[in-house]
């Protein structure tokens, strides 16, 4: 895992959300993804929260919306940020999520 910034910027809703996305993303990658690594990132800053965990594994040309996915976007979206998910050679989840001022 890698962390960039200080994560004491990042309120309770924002951490949360930023926790349950790594949780479900390493979820995923155990439980479907047949992955050999993985890599967890996160970036604070003054603006935001930046999740990216990337794995590996087989992925998925189109990724299904299961309940974890759709459970992803949905805890992103209501915070005001933006949730990106790519499955080509590998699975992505990209988020970010803006503190609050």
């Amino acid at each position: 895992m890698y962390e960039e910034g200080d994560s004491a910027t990042v309120t309770g809703p924002q951490a949360v959300a930023a926790h349950r996305l790594v949780q479900e993303s390493l979820t995923n990658t155990i439980k479907h993804a047949n992955a050999t690594h993985v890599s967890v990132r996160l970036r604070y800053t003054s603006a935001a929260v930046t999740v990216e965990v990337i794995d590996d594994g087989h992925g998925a040309t189109v990724p299904a919306e299961g309940h974890g996915l759709t459970g992803m976007r949905e805890r992103v979206t209501t915070l005001g940020g933006t949730l990106g998910i790519e499955g080509s050679g590998g699975f992505a989840v990209r988020a970010s999520i803006p503190l609050g001022t």
